[in-house]
Formats: structure tokens, C-alpha cells, sequence
């Protein structure tokens, strides 16, 4: 199957990986910052700080995905009344799900940041992070899900300009607050709670440009019992696919800090390079939601093959670039990221990994773009607790084995078995599900 032309396509991805890249800019510019204060502790404890807020995020990341899907959908059969609808409805969850997450946080957060294997030190420091930064959390989701509508309808550029202006605005807090003002780790949550308030008044202004109307009609409309099922049913599936996602971080980190706070260190910067190569590439995954949800609603079945062909072979080509950069700029990237060299020193040992995670990954990350975009949300559960199944299984004896290298070896094999299964189900729930669909019939079915 030929792919679709490459200028159109990467008219889509470029600005969907430079608003990937952009996303994980929070944590990364946290951790550099925290990694000159001069003492490992902060670095320690603001990236335990960020990765359990982004645990948290991650865990409802159902609500993006869900309204990238649904509003792909909606724009490919030019529903438009029916993406306000979806959008008005994931945004109130937002406000539920982040009141909760807001209400539970003085209990929540130490059990949590133990669990990830945080003492002393570590402890507070990351503590004084997540004390600062949220507050900020219930604005993160509702930012997050109107990235999600602005790609359904595949508008990147304006997901663009909302990405650089919130995460601009909390690397301009960040770096004056510490350096200019002496703050530590609560000035850096400060500064990112303060960006995510930035970013949701953007949010709302580029959606009003758009004349998308997020406010429904009518209550009644608002609130149809059936359209509402179905919603829950999707996020159901989805938060239990999220939840897999997360206990495996959990388990990555927890056997990171079992040895000891300079592997923990350098484990947690090596992470936040690969998250952030990570984005890079899911911008081929955003496009893929949006072209194949709006190719599935319009029941198009050739038009989702060519792009599912097109995201693979674009994106296959982009990792072995990268996997050469990583092999060039690795140790100069961790220079930056710190100057404690102890901590340094032991990161550059495992730069070979990240060279080979893109080229495994990008596989799940493409699929998982495909299925998203179909709303097969079963399939995404099935293939993440798989995954997680096979990362636990493998990874204690790999550590015990091989120590560091046995861990992110295991998690090369949780990206692989993610992509082993999503093409296993690709045929029965892609290519025979559109071929069973008929041109027009929207978002209802979600699993």
C-alpha cells in the first residue's frame, strides 16, 4: 500500500513534534535547574516530585485521549456541533477528576512519594515540589484535553502555540526565580503551576478563535444518557490501560532508588531525555490519531490504511536519526542537565539504551495512534497489561543479573511487547472493523 505523499504529512507532524517536544519541557528544565543547585538531593527529589505528578497526569491521560479520538471522529464527518459536545463533557471531568485528585493530595502525596522509594532528603525535597505544584493539577488536565480537540480537528499549529507559550512561560519563572531570586524546589513547582494557569487562558482563547463552541445547546444535550455510557465505558478501559502504564514507571523507579541516590539520579535524567525523545516521536502518533479517527468516521478504509502505512514508515525512518543523534549529543546532553559528576558519570553508562528504545518504541507509539484514533480502547488495555505483565515478570531477575543495564533492557522489552500486540490485533479490529463500518457513523463505537 503506497503511503500518502510526505509533504502533506509532515506539514502535520512537524509542528506535532515540536509540540511534543515541548510538553516535556516542565520536568526537563526542572530537573537542569535542580541539577546546579549543588547538591543531589534536589535533583533527586524534583525529578520524584515530577514523576509522580506526571504519574498522576498520565493516569488520567484517558481524558485527552479520549477527546482526540472522539473529536477525530466528529471532525471527519464534519459533526461540528458534536465536538463542542465532547469537548464540554471531558473538560467537566476534568474539573471532577482534579478536585479529587486536589482533595486527597495531604494524604496521597507522602504514601506516594514512599511508595516511588523516597527518604529522607530525597523525600522532603520532592515534597516541597508537589506541595507547590498541585494546586495547578485540575488546569494541567483541562489544558491537556484541549490539546487533545485542537489535534482531533487537526489543528496542530494552534496545539503548537499553546505548548510553547505555557511550557515558555515556566522555563521564564523557573530560571528567574531560582538563579535570580535563590528559590529551590518549591520555586520550581511555583513556576510550573503558574505556567499551567498561563496556558489555560491561551487554551481558551485559540479554542474560541477556532469558533469551536464548548458550551452545548442545552443540558439535555449535554447530558444524553447514551452518549454518556458510552464515554464511560471508554474511559474506563482507557484509565485501566493508564493504570498499567503507571505501576510499570512505579516498579521502573522503585528499583532504581534500591541502588542508591546517584543511580536514582542518573536513572531519572536518562528517563526525562527519553520521555522527551519519546514525545518527539508520538508527534507521529498524534497525526495518526487524527488522520485515522477522521478516515474512521468518514469510513474510509483505504484512506486509514495509507496512513497507518504512512506513520510507520515516517516514523521508522525518524528514530534511526535520532538514535544516531543520541549516539552523538548523549554525553554533551547530560553536561547540560547537570554538573554534579558523579551523577553524570554513572548516566553516561546507560546512554546506549536510548539509543535503542526509539527505534523499538515508535512501533507502540504509532499503533496506539492508530487504535486511539479508532477508539478500540479494549485492544489499547490489552496491549499495555501485556506489556506490564511481561516488564515485571523479566525485569527483578534482569536486575539481579545485570543491575542497571537489566533494568532498561526490561523496559526495551515493555515497549516491544506493546508493539507485538497492537499489530497482532491490527487486522480482526482495524482492517475488519472500518471495512464493517459504514461512511457516517460517528463516535459511538468506543470499544
Amino acid at each position: 500500500m503506497e503511503p500518502l505523499p510526505a509533504g502533506p504529512f509532515f506539514r502535520l507532524v512537524v509542528p506535532a513534534i515540536a509540540m511534543n517536544l515541548s510538553q516535556p519541557l516542565v520536568a526537563l528544565v526542572d530537573a537542569a535547574i535542580a541539577g546546579h543547585l549543588g547538591y543531589p538531593d534536589a535533583l533527586a527529589g524534583v525529578t520524584m516530585g515530577g514523576l509522580l505528578f506526571n504519574l498522576l497526569f498520565w493516569g488520567l491521560g484517558f481524558l485527552r485521549m479520549t477527546a482526540t479520538g472522539l473529536v477525530a471522529q466528529a471532525f471527519g464527518t464534519r459533526d461540528f456541533p458534536a465536538i463542542g459536545l465532547i469537548a464540554a463533557r471531558v473538560l467537566i471531568l476534568c474539573g471532577v477528576f482534579g478536585g479529587l485528585v486536589l482533595a486527597a493530595r495531604p494524604g496521597l502525596m507522602p504514601l506516594a512519594l514512599e511508595g516511588l522509594g523516597g527518604r529522607g532528603p530525597v523525600l522532603a525535597e520532592a515534597q516541597h515540589y508537589l506541595q507547590a505544584r498541585l494546586w495547578s493539577f485540575p488546569l494541567a488536565l483541562a489544558n491537556a484535553c484541549i490539546l487533545g480537540v485542537l489535534v482531533g480537528c487537526q489543528a496542530v499549529r494552534a496545539a503548537l502555540a499553546l505548548q510553547v507559550f505555557s511550557n515558555g512561560a515556566n522555563a521564564l519563572i523557573a530560571v528567574v526565580w531560582v538563579f535570580g531570586f535563590g528559590g529551590g524546589s518549591a520555586a520550581l513547582g511555583t513556576a510550573a503551576a503558574l505556567s499551567d494557569l498561563a496556558g489555560s487562558v491561551m487554551a481558551m482563547w485559540l479554542v474560541a478563535g477556532l469558533g469551536i463552541r464548548l458550551r452545548p445547546p442545552s443540558w439535555r444535550a449535554l447530558l444524553e444518557l447514551e452518549a454518556i455510557g458510552h464515554l464511560l465505558r471508554l474511559h474506563f478501559l482507557l484509565f485501566l490501560r493508564t493504570l498499567a502504564l503507571i505501576l510499570t514507571f512505579a516498579e521502573f523507579s522503585r528499583l532504581s532508588a534500591l541502588q542508591g541516590s546517584v543511580a536514582f539520579a542518573a536513572n531519572g535524567l536518562l528517563l526525562n531525555m527519553n520521555t522527551f525523545f519519546g514525545y518527539a516521536l508520538d508527534g507521529f502518533a498524534h497525526v495518526t490519531q487524527a488522520l485515522v479517527g477522521a478516515a474512521w468516521g468518514a469510513g474510509e478504509r483505504p484512506r486509514l490504511v495509507r496512513i497507518v502505512v504512512s506513520g510507520l514508515m515516517y516514523g521508522v525512518g525518524a528514530c534511526l536519526c535520532l538514535s544516531g543523534l543520541v549516539g552523538l549529543c548523549g554525553a554533551p546532553i547530560l553536561a547540560m542537565l547537570t554538573d554534579l559528576l558523579a551523577v553524570r558519570t554513572e548516566a553516561q553508562i546507560y546512554l546506549v539504551w536510548l539509543s535503542v528504545l526509539p527505534i523499538v518504541s515508535v512501533w507502540s507509539f504509532v499503533l496506539d495512534g492508530v487504535f486511539i484514533g479508532a477508539t478500540r480502547a479494549s485492544c489499547l488495555l490489552i496491549s499495555m497489561a501485556a506489556a506490564a505483565v511481561a516488564f515485571r515478570w523479566v525485569t527483578v531477575d534482569f536486575v539481579t543479573a545485570y543491575g542497571n543495564h537489566g533494568l532498561w533492557l526490561g523496559f526495551v522489552i515493555f515497549m516491544a511487547v506493546r508493539a507485538l500486540v497492537l499489530a497482532a490485533l491490527f487486522p480482526k479490529w482495524i482492517l475488519r472493523g472500518s471495512a464493517n463500518r459504514k461512511a457516517g457513523a460517528g463516535s459511538s463505537a468506543v470499544i
